[in-house]
């Protein structure tokens, strides 16, 4: 599996090589499309941005969430005789004095329930639902019209190509200098080999189009899956079935600042988002020195 990965991402797949720091680009050469290429990179690192490893304790947001500075929320807990679990900022692993963030931990009996239930909500509300699929719908029609302007202005560069080696071919015919005719058949190659990349160009941005197109079939397909999501909701999901799901939806978690305190913005594949407030829980005694040791919540 790990040379397998190392193949995936490496340019060589789209023709595309490095020599003595230049680029060379060989489109013959390719084996994959750019969207192919693209679509790949985006799941390896959403991959690796949600791997899951051995815990003691299974944080379940780990690896969806990230902190106000930017990086990633993970559980962590601290205590001997009574373990406290938090979500707190990567970076603070670090010595503290090296970092920059100094961003409170959340404790977990207060950040997973609270996402947990905005995203049951939204997955067994018929409301919410339909809305966050028309927006999903429109998301993706909004990425579409960009394509298909990229489309529009390759088709318009090669048609002005064919016209140019046209009119070349046109002069070459009633060229007689060897010189002249030489000259032109050299403008007509590269014009020809300009073609051909924007040709290869073309197919990326239809094979992009393609993949992206949603159809009222595929929003049905879309409810469908949404209605056995919620069956399977009604029973007792595992950890890693909870996770799984995460992965379907994109689940992405920020912590971030507003004038109501500290909030969790949550989005997924079928919401634009929302606030969702973090309030403190009540300081019990004992856990008072561990969160001024920690700057935690």
């Amino acid at each position: 599996t790990t040379v397998v990965k190392r193949l995936l991402v490496r340019e060589e797949l789209l023709g595309r090589f490095e020599r003595m720091g230049k680029i060379i680009e060989i489109p013959e050469l390719a084996v994959i499309d750019r969207a192919t290429f693209d679509l790949v990179q985006n799941v390896l690192t959403r991959n690796q941005r949600t791997q899951t490893r051995e815990r003691s304790y299974p944080y379940l947001f780990s690896g969806f969430a990230r902190c106000t500075c930017g990086g990633g929320l993970c559980g962590r807990h601290i205590g001997k005789t009574y373990r406290y679990h938090y979500y707190i900022c990567q970076r603070h692993g670090a010595q503290r004095h090296l970092v920059d963030c100094k961003e409170r931990g959340i404790n977990v009996e207060i950040f997973e329930p609270l996402v947990w239930e905005w995203l049951v909500d939204l997955l067994t509300n018929e409301k919410k639902m339909e809305k966050g699929i028309r927006a999903y719908f429109a998301s993706r029609e909004s990425d579409l019209k960009s394509l298909r302007e990229r489309r529009a202005m390759t088709q318009d560069l090669i048609d002005r190509a064919d016209k140019e080696i046209e009119n070349l071919l046109g002069d070459l015919r009633e060229m007689e200098s060897q010189a002249a005719r030489a000259a032109l058949r050299r403008d007509v190659d590269r014009i020809g080999k300009n073609k051909d990349s924007l040709l290869v160009t073309l197919g990326e941005i239809e094979a992009a189009i393609e993949s992206r197109e949603i159809k009222e079939s595929d929003l049905e397909t879309i409810r469908e899956t949404a209605r056995k999501i919620r069956a399977r909701l009604q029973g007792q999901l595992t950890y890693e079935q909870k996770r799984a799901l995460f992965r379907a939806l994109d689940l992405r978690i920020q912590l971030r600042h507003s004038e109501n305190g500290r909030e969790l913005f949550v989005t997924c594949g079928l919401s634009n988002g929302e606030a969702l407030s973090v309030k403190p829980r009540v300081n019990y005694a004992q856990e008072n020195r561990i969160r001024a040791r920690w700057n935690i919540a």
